[in-house]
């Protein structure tokens, strides 16, 4: 009896074990989110899935202001602004050159998220001496 019931349970629990883990979802694209807004999501569902999902583009002005046009609530726009990366601080961009990211590397990760100070010209030759080339550092 004890066999035929360990049997049982084991018959009934491996499909859901063959399923493994749920994947990871990607980022939200712009199309994604407009198309989100356009067909009424509930702001707070929306919110929910851009603190969970992050993004995968700029967010710009201009695209802000299409969404609120399209209909989204502050509390998207504030979701949104609040998803996308801190700018990098000296200290960020001086390991990644020193862990040896190539400099063309930190370079899109400069235009893409800003640094939040103004590079001296000590700090400059701290990175060209680090290994960081001239297109890093005239970024």
């Amino acid at each position: 009896m004890k066999l035929w019931i360990a049997w049982l349970i084991l018959v009934l629990a491996a499909p859901g074990l063959a399923q493994g883990p749920p994947a990871a979802q990607k980022p939200l694209d712009k199309d994604k989110i407009m198309s989100l807004v356009r067909a009424g999501m509930e702001s707070d569902e929306l919110v929910q899935r851009i603190k969970d999902r992050g993004l995968d583009f700029d967010l710009t002005n201009d695209y802000l202001e299409a969404l609120r046009k399209a209909g989204a609530q502050d509390a998207v726009i504030q979701a949104l602004r609040a998803a996308r990366p801190a700018p990098l601080t000296q200290d960020q961009i001086l390991k990644l050159v020193v862990s040896g990211v190539a400099s063309q590397r930190v370079v899109v990760l400069i235009k893409q998220r800003g640094i939040d100070f103004v590079p001296d010209e000590k700090y400059l030759e701290t990175l060209r001496v680090a290994g960081g080339d001239e297109a890093l550092i005239s970024a």
